[in-house]
């Protein structure tokens, strides 16, 4: 609830005599107080007009209670980090339904769901059961400007996949040839095309 700022002239032409100087001098203590009680209110305007665009920036409604949100200075982002597993992610933003903490990740360029997303929510998912001990059911994907709402499920499954794409990850950095997977349609709009020995042409 946005409350008004009260201005202190007008409380102090309130009090009788205020307006004369010669009738009666208002005590520095009560100005001073009139002050802070001012100071007070537009802090508090600022933090919930700042809460409000956190919660916005997620796409999420109202009743999501938004427990913070990546780069947000009101509700600042969470880093999961496991030394064990050297890996380390930061959802969008985190959000607790039914008792559960939540990640979501924000997509607004696309309204497709790749596979690029789904493996960094799943790693969210599986550093934040790795961190707090608790495994969250699924992550939240907002797709597009429309913000769809796609829930991945934390699968014993897809789990599986990740720990697969995570080991291929490490022989590669341990010396194992990277074997490359290219599509037309990805190499007709890549950059780098023209001096790549592995792209994908047209038959």
């Amino acid at each position: 609830m946005t409350l008004p700022l009260l201005p202190v002239l007008p409380i102090l032409q309130l009090i009788p005599g205020a307006e004369d100087d010669s009738a009666v001098t208002v005590p520095t203590e009560i100005v001073l107080l009139l002050l802070v009680l001012g100071l007070i209110i537009v802090m508090w305007d600022l933090f919930d007009r700042r809460s409000k665009s956190a919660r916005k920036e997620t796409g999420l409604d109202e009743k999501t209670e938004v427990l913070s949100v990546r780069g947000g200075s009101t509700l600042p982002g969470k880093e999961y980090y496991s030394e064990e597993l050297a890996l380390v992610s930061k959802p969008d933003a985190l959000i607790k339904e039914e008792g559960m903490v939540i990640p979501v990740d924000v997509k607004p360029m696309t309204d497709k769901v790749r596979d690029r997303h789904v493996v960094a929510m799943l790693l969210h998912l599986k550093l934040m059961e790795e961190i707090t001990g608790e495994r969250p059911p699924y992550g939240i994907l907002l797709m597009g400007q429309k913000r769809r709402q796609v829930k991945i499920k934390n699968t014993e499954e897809k789990q599986r996949w990740l720990d697969s794409l995570i080991d291929e990850m490490r022989s590669i950095c341990d010396g194992v040839p990277a074997v490359p997977a290219p599509s037309v349609y990805k190499c007709k709009h890549c950059d780098v095309r023209a001096i790549c020995t592995h792209k994908a042409e047209d038959k």
